[in-house]
């Protein structure tokens, strides 16, 4: 079984790899015509049930790679029985992965966490809780207004960053969370430039210092989130 890292648009067999995959596995990059793919051998318990250590070694070879290219991270269990089935697989959508990497090009992922400070009333399964059939419709629309004002919030954060992050990213794309402590939660990811990802720090934290916005950043990740299909939100 082969466990699959990545894949690069280009890559000098003259480097020299200096880290190893899970269970410390020899990496392999294999041309699969104008793409590179790494892998390193694996087994079916393994990718079914990794170890934190497991995760964090694949993941570790993923940021190795993106540190000095283009890499289109893949997401942890892509596996093939053979070598022949792997780069069959690359060959055959060629043409969508290369696509993916031509946007990716140069580019990091940062993440933008957004807290809205908007509460919502707690879903009832029976309605008996309610002291009448109008205290339940009236719990009803506060709770459909808290999530127009919740979404009205994400709306105007969208906005403020299009104006204060104008040219220092390529993509964003936004994802809401699991709700914390009545709060929602919302991750905006975008696509940057790794020039731009120190100009895109300073001005986030610019922002979030003179609003005190409940802002947190993190990055810069390879760009799992814009490998992937848009989840529509």
């Amino acid at each position: 079984m082969f466990i699959v890292y990545g894949l690069l648009n280009q890559w000098d067999y003259q480097n020299a790899i200096t880290i190893k995959g899970i269970s410390d596995q020899p990496l392999t990059i294999v041309d699969c015509g104008n793409l590179y793919t790494i892998y390193s051998l694996s087994d079916i318990q393994q990718i079914s049930q990794p170890s934190r250590k497991d995760l964090l070694a694949y993941h570790h070879v993923i940021d190795y790679f993106h540190k000095d290219h283009t890499i289109i991270p893949m997401r942890f269990g892509s596996s093939f029985e053979t070598t022949t089935a792997l780069t069959d697989f690359v060959v055959k959508n060629n043409d969508k992965f290369v696509k993916k990497i031509n946007r990716i090009s140069g580019c990091s992922e940062m993440g933008i966490n957004v807290i809205s400070n908007v509460l919502h009333t707690k879903e009832e399964a029976n309605n008996k809780k309610y002291a009448s059939g109008i205290d339940y419709l009236t719990k009803r629309k506060q709770h459909y207004e808290q999530i127009d004002e919740t979404i009205n919030y994400i709306k105007d954060v969208e906005k403020i960053i299009t104006y204060e992050f104008k040219g220092l990213y390529l993509e964003m794309r936004k994802e809401k969370k699991t709700p914390m402590a009545g709060n929602s939660l919302w991750s905006l990811y975008f696509l940057v430039k790794k020039e731009l990802i120190k100009k895109f720090s300073e001005t986030f934290n610019a922002i979030a210092h003179d609003n005190n916005k409940k802002w947190m950043i993190s990055g810069p990740w390879p760009p799992f989130n814009f490998v992937t299909e848009e989840r529509k939100v």
